[in-house]
């Protein structure tokens, strides 16, 4: 809030000057004209106050531009970090379903459901696995919660092929398989704390740093040049 404060603290100062610098040789012309008439030095004064006024309107326009693009980019990245989530709490969902499935005591070895639970947690992993690829995310968190959720599924597939096996042949499956695949679900919800936790975080540097994160704070970057006196 304080920051945003002081922003706009800096654009009103930046208006107050740019205009003042401009009426200054308005003035200075309308002066000139009241006293002489619109001759050949009040035409110069009223050309520099033209001038003024245009690099005054660039440099305001420049940073309006400026946070207008940064606001879109971080909107974007917003929007993106939400899909992240979104792709998550659908795989949670699914593999809360899958376990239901596996201890559903009516199911019998003919209504496999090998072919259903493969496409859906297929289904889940394409889409993580874009999000997991993309190199134009917010911050680089979600490329490694997206990452491990695919992993995640990549494991649920595995153990839930074991599963399937032992329902096929009429077992159910070991006590073991299915604790592990009763615990997909805890394991998805943290991967979805963890995002929200980090992306708290950004969302409030990306407050306190005008649309954009401070990487130009990492003292790791910066160069230390030697002194004159060494």
């Amino acid at each position: 809030m304080q920051s945003k404060i002081l922003r706009d603290r800096g654009a009103v100062a930046v208006f107050v000057v740019g205009f003042a610098i401009v009426m200054l040789p308005a003035v200075i012309a309308s002066i000139i004209i009241y006293r002489e008439g619109f001759g050949t030095n009040g035409a110069a004064w009223v050309q520099a106050a033209g001038s003024i006024a245009a690099i005054v309107g660039a440099v305001l326009l420049f940073r309006s531009e400026t946070a207008r693009r940064r606001r879109e980019r971080r909107a974007l990245g917003e929007e993106t970090a939400w899909a992240v989530r979104f792709a998550l709490t659908n795989a949670q969902l699914e593999a809360r379903m899958i376990a239901a499935e596996l201890f559903d005591k009516d199911a019998t070895p003919e209504e496999s459901p090998r072919r259903h639970w493969h496409l859906r947690i297929q289904n889940c992993r394409n889409v993580l696995d874009v999000f997991s690829r993309r190199t134009d995310h917010i911050h680089p968190i979600l490329n490694h919660v997206a990452s491990n959720g695919v992993l995640l599924l990549s494991e649920l597939d595995f153990d839930a092929r074991k599963a399937l096996d032992s329902i096929e042949r009429g077992d159910r499956p070991s006590i073991d398989i299915a604790g592990d695949i009763l615990r997909y679900e805890s394991h998805f919800e943290q991967l979805i704390q963890l995002l929200d936790a980090r992306m708290r975080g950004v969302v409030q540097a990306l407050d306190e740093n005008g649309d954009i994160l401070p990487v130009s704070r990492l003292d790791i970057w910066k160069v230390r040049y030697p002194s004159k006196a060494d």
